[in-house]
């Protein structure tokens, strides 16, 4: 079996430094800032550093979701708040992927440098925090029970080397990347909610990760 990063650290016995995630958002459109000025490819608007995972979509909703009942519940208030978001909003996402262009549509788009979430699961198969990649996950399910195959997939990729993750997620490898949707979707980076919405630019940071 392939070994596959831990839910804080890079690659076991990889020896390379890990790179984080850089995701930006706010007005101005792309490439251009605020005041109208001209920004180079690959800038982000209000950077803000990830080392896990970020994005947009239903994940920001369970997050926002669970956390008045974290104190109580622990782990389990991202379930409850999943049960309670039954029907997640799906969106029309447009994304450019390092100059590609995919139109297609999802209840969420997950940017992926270490991958394995609560309860020990890997949202992807052999995500590296090392490659220099962010692997761009899109969440198609338009009901929570359709992820029931995906989390059943990654609780047997703990015993196994078992790769798929089903039909409901589709899977892109980007250095920069760009996002927009129809409606606007939450964001949230490493598990914090961050008050805004689609669109977003995100890029990796070569070795800007320190892990101690």
């Amino acid at each position: 079996r392939r070994p596959r990063p831990a839910a804080g650290g890079p690659r076991a016995g990889g020896g390379r430094r890990p790179a984080a995630g850089g995701l930006g958002w706010g007005p101005g459109g792309e490439g251009t800032d605020p005041g109208g000025r001209r920004r180079p490819r690959g800038s982000l608007r209000r950077p803000l550093g990830f080392t896990g995972i970020g994005g947009a979509g239903f994940d920001a909703d369970i997050i926002e979701g669970a956390r008045d009942l974290k104190p109580v519940l622990g782990a389990g208030a991202y379930l409850v708040s999943a049960m309670r978001n039954l029907r997640p909003t799906v969106g029309i996402l447009s994304m450019d992927l390092d100059g590609r262009r995919i139109e297609t549509e999802g209840s969420a788009v997950l940017l992926v440098n270490f991958s394995t979430i609560q309860f020990d699961l890997a949202v992807t198969h052999d995500s590296d925090g090392t490659d220099g990649l962010l692997e761009v996950v899109v969440i198609k399910a338009r009901h929570v029970t359709a992820l029931l195959p995906a989390v059943m997939a990654a609780m047997l990729d703990r015993i196994v080397d078992f790769p798929d993750r089903t039909q409901v997620i589709d899977t892109y490898r980007a250095r920069h990347i760009e996002v927009a949707s129809v409606p606007p979707l939450p964001l949230q980076a490493d598990g914090e909610t961050l008050g805004a919405s689609t669109p977003f630019s995100a890029k990796v940071l070569p070795l800007a990760a320190t892990w101690i």
